[in-house]
């Protein structure tokens, strides 16, 4: 018996060893051959579906009758618990993924045995109104969605987070955040009101100031864990058709740290766009950026169509501005600045494609395709090799601690490039706030990749050797300088831990006035990584 399970093991080590040998070495050929094209027939398809059903006004017409059944669902579920103790009730949940995670390698396992509420038709612009500057949305609907309907008007967000597959109702209920966040926050900010299906059915309309101020801010970060997010009013702004963008090599974090406070604390009204790179512990490109209507004639040699798709990565072109050593004025289109990082995944395309199809010939090539759509990977056994030896986080430090929170993503992860875009965080209540009790400048740190798991005994090494354990390193480093994770990403902490990081005042007690706290399970219960199968 024993020698049978013996050799079973051992033929099961060898099929694993070959299909992660396939993943990591070959993997690229399935989706160059396969997963491209068909992503790109279903783009084409969408592209167009979407213009007839913004153009014919879809949304606003069925938004009512959708709604209405998501409040028919919720009350068939009060019927098969009526009479039922609270503790034996079934669950409320949402029946696909949530959309606020798609960038996780994990899946929702805490949705078992749950009643299931269906939200997969929400997916439509339902109105926009550009002489009052607002544009109400469905939860589903992306960003991409939403840009190819307001960029043709003249108009955008406010906040446009750099990949189009994100959903509305993810940024909002999950975390959204972009190179315009410096001037306009984070993008629950750009939001005017929510539209929410309450647990009993009930439909609130939740505003800045009004009788319901309380769920106003108190729904993002939240998850769905406070009803069902139906639609959303979001601000939009006139959108010039060119930006200038100064690329200023940094060559410490000193200098960085230096510059971002000078960019944002003394020309804020100037610069619309702030982001940095970072290539290694000490060198970084700060990228700044403001609307203008027309290039300066002299200028008219330094247009950059970065957005075509035989031009490098804009990660790498921007590398190139370490190697110049000096800063660097030049002119892009707005549409295509707001994508410039959506082709590549910022740079996560190069774990999947060999450093060869990075170059120009093949890029040429399968430039026509891309980007891939989220959530990749999607089968399961794929997600499960990556999360083992993969990073996807973004983690919030006050811009006085950035230089110790860059050396300790330098001695847990070894990643690089991190992306570092700043924004202001305000002391409003909510799930996120900001405890200092001042309007404070924080820096998003994106950290994607692969990180270097070895063991070492040097006192400047890590020595965590999973990943689990250098991003719950990183979680204890963020509730000392009271920073945050995004929690589109899973969250290593116990319930003490996420709780002294988020504040859970406000949200305890809208979960007891919705009737939420045995209905639905909390954020906590979300994104815990215990709750969730790979």
């Amino acid at each position: 018996m024993f020698l049978i399970t013996g050799i079973i093991n051992r033929i099961s080590a060898i099929i694993n060893w070959f299909f992660r040998l396939w993943v990591f070495n070959f993997g690229w050929l399935y989706v160059l051959y396969i997963n491209l094209p068909i992503e790109y027939v279903k783009r084409f398809i969408n592209v167009r579906l979407d213009w007839i059903k913004f153009k014919s006004n879809i949304g606003g017409i069925s938004h009512g009758r959708k709604v209405a059944g998501v409040q028919r669902q919720i009350n068939k579920w009060h019927k098969l618990n009526e009479g039922k103790p609270h503790r034996q009730r079934q669950r409320l949940t949402t029946s696909s993924m949530d959309n606020c995670q798609q960038m996780c390698f994990t899946r929702p396992e805490y949705k078992k045995g749950m009643y299931k509420i269906n939200l997969d038709n929400l997916c439509n612009i339902v109105e926009l109104n550009t002489s009052s500057k607002f544009v109400r949305v469905e939860p589903k609907v992306s960003i991409d969605q939403l840009q190819r309907a307001l960029l043709p008007l003249g108009y955008t967000l406010p906040v446009v987070p750099e990949i189009g597959d994100l959903q509305i109702g993810g940024l909002v209920l999950g975390a959204g955040i972009s190179s315009s966040s410096a001037k306009n926050g984070l993008f629950q900010h750009s939001c005017l009101a929510y539209e929410i299906v309450t647990t009993s059915g009930e439909l609130i309309i939740a505003e800045r100031e009004g009788a319901h101020q309380s769920l106003f801010f108190g729904i993002p970060w939240s998850l769905g864990s406070l009803g069902f997010l139906v639609s959303i009013t979001l601000k939009i702004r006139e959108c010039p058709p060119y930006i200038r963008l100064q690329y200023q090599p940094c060559y410490s974090t000193k200098e960085l740290t230096g510059r971002i406070e000078e960019l944002i604390m003394k020309k804020r009204t100037e610069n619309e766009f702030v982001e940095a790179i970072q290539y290694d512990k000490e060198c970084s490109v700060l990228i700044s950026g403001t609307f203008i209507d027309k290039i300066p004639r002299n200028d008219r040699n330094y247009k950059n169509n970065i957005g075509r798709w035989y031009k490098p990565f804009f990660y790498l072109y921007v590398k190139k501005m370490l190697e110049s050593g000096g800063s660097k004025t030049e002119y892009i289109p707005t549409t295509q600045y707001f994508t410039r990082h959506w082709r590549s995944l910022f740079w996560e395309l190069r774990s999947i494609f060999p450093s060869l199809f990075l170059l120009f010939p093949l890029r040429w090539i399968i430039g026509w395709f891309l980007p891939l759509s989220l959530p990749f990977p999607k089968t399961s056994r794929v997600r499960r090799l990556y999360s083992k030896q993969h990073v996807l986080q973004n983690i919030m430090v006050p811009l006085s601690d950035l230089q110790e929170a860059l050396k300790l993503v330098d001695k847990e992860m070894k990643i690089y490039p991190l992306w570092l875009c700043p924004f202001h965080l305000t002391a409003h209540t909510g799930l996120v706030r900001n405890q200092h009790g001042l309007k404070l400048m924080y820096v998003n740190i994106g950290i994607y990749g692969q990180p270097r798991l070895t063991q070492s005994f040097d006192e400047e090494e890590s020595s965590s050797n999973t990943v689990a354990e250098k991003i719950k390193t990183l979680e204890g480093y963020l509730r000392e300088v009271k920073g945050f994770q995004m929690l589109c990403s899973d969250s290593q902490q116990n319930a003490a831990e996420f709780w002294e990081m988020f504040d859970a005042a406000l949200y305890d007690w809208l979960r007891a006035k919705y009737d939420c706290k045995v209905s639905i399970p909390s954020v906590f219960e979300k994104v815990y990584a215990e709750n969730r199968t790979k």
